[in-house]
């Protein structure tokens, strides 16, 4: 193919001993006091976790400190979810931050069988910490002039006081790390099942 001058992608050169998918093992410092699933999730492209996911809860949450502040609220896709949950109209409203709670979570059909396949399940086996890549807009790519909402989160959101805080030190918690259990179908407007721990951490 020749090159038009309009961002034409080439592949160049592929390499099988180049494959990145990679294990990991979930670890024992990850909760202050739950037990921590023992589980060896696969993934590929993610830096940590195959699936991250919160609630817009969290996030309303967050942007009202914003505002309170004078600063402009934020999207979700600063924290580049795999799964964001909400409410369904009529439901009982969802606590900002649930998620810390969360200890697996089934979304989908289960149970029976359904056009397309069963719902999917997933343990949640560590907080998400987060970086200054929050503060980068995902439409123009510019870091936020004052560091936000990285600050703000830093005001609220550290680990308790503990190994968890020992291990993230200043790395906010919003949202949570999960890997498969069981493979399923998920579509945009499913039902979310949620199994609590006893205490967030």
């Amino acid at each position: 193919m020749e090159p038009s001058g309009k961002r034409d992608l080439r592949l160049l050169i592929f390499s099988p001993e180049l494959h990145t998918e990679r294990d990991f093992a979930a670890l024992t410092g990850y909760w202050d006091v739950n037990e921590v699933p023992a589980l060896q999730d696969h993934i590929a492209y993610a830096d940590l976790a195959a699936y991250l996911a919160f609630t817009t809860a969290s996030v309303d949450d967050l942007n009202g400190r914003l505002e309170a502040k004078g600063v402009d609220p934020i999207s979700d896709r600063n924290f580049r979810p795999s799964i964001l949950i909400t409410n369904l109209p009529g439901a009982p409203k969802l606590p900002s931050f649930d998620e810390d709670r969360w200890l697996s979570v089934r979304i989908g059909k289960s149970g029976e069988a359904s056009e397309g396949g069963e719902g999917a399940e997933f343990h949640c086996y560590k907080p998400c910490t987060r970086c200054v890549l929050t503060t980068v807009n995902p439409d123009r790519g510019e870091k936020h002039p004052q560091v936000e909402p990285l600050k703000e989160l830093r005001n609220y959101r550290l680990a308790p006081e503990g190994k968890l805080l020992d291990l993230y030190k200043d790395s906010p918690i919003f949202g949570v790390n999960m890997a498969l259990a069981k493979q399923g179908r998920v579509r945009v407007g499913d039902e979310v099942w949620v199994r609590y721990k006893p205490i967030p951490y």
